[in-house]
């Protein structure tokens, strides 16, 4: 079975109109979806592009602050001044400086020796302490039969002396 389609001029004006007509809502009909698709895609990147500008904000303060802290010079304590910040930054933490030793083993490093102290304490100052830029250089630390307490040997050193 064969299907003769008419060409549209073969058509009669009547029906020449209502192809038009069915055509033009067609494209009316699919124009107003794209608009409508397009409305929702530039709602949809409009917010995206706020939140792009508040992490881009964000960003830009971090590496403003990031270049403040780079830059500033940090204060370099000699071995006396050493001693007494460790000895302050101790009694903050929790250790009582009455258990521990500290020797000066040159330029900007200093050993710290303790029998008996709390392990949280060590911790919380060794934190402490690289908030302030000293490093530990080597540690030993040795469990007691007290639980929490324990036996401390190590070297703390300012970057700069390394």
């Amino acid at each position: 079975m064969k299907v003769d389609i008419p060409s549209y001029s073969s058509l009669p004006p009547r029906q020449r109109r209502a192809v038009a007509a069915i055509l033009s809502v067609i494209g009316a009909v699919a124009y107003v979806a794209s608009m409508q698709t397009a409305g929702e895609a530039r709602a949809r990147l409009r917010a995206e592009v706020a939140t792009l500008k508040i992490q881009s904000a964000r960003l830009d303060r971090q590496a403003a602050e990031y270049e403040r802290l780079r830059a500033a010079k940090s204060v370099v304590p000699g071995i006396d001044d050493l001693r007494a910040f460790l000895v302050a930054r101790a009694e903050a933490s929790g250790i009582s400086t009455a258990r521990i030793r500290l020797e000066p083993e040159g330029a900007g490093r200093m050993r710290v020796t303790a029998d008996d102290v709390s392990f949280a304490g060590w911790l919380a100052w060794l934190g402490d302490l690289k908030a302030h830029q000293v490093n530990v250089e080597s540690c030993r630390v040795e469990a007691l039969s007290n639980p929490g307490q324990v036996a401390i040997t190590a070297v703390l050193v300012r970057p700069e002396s390394r």
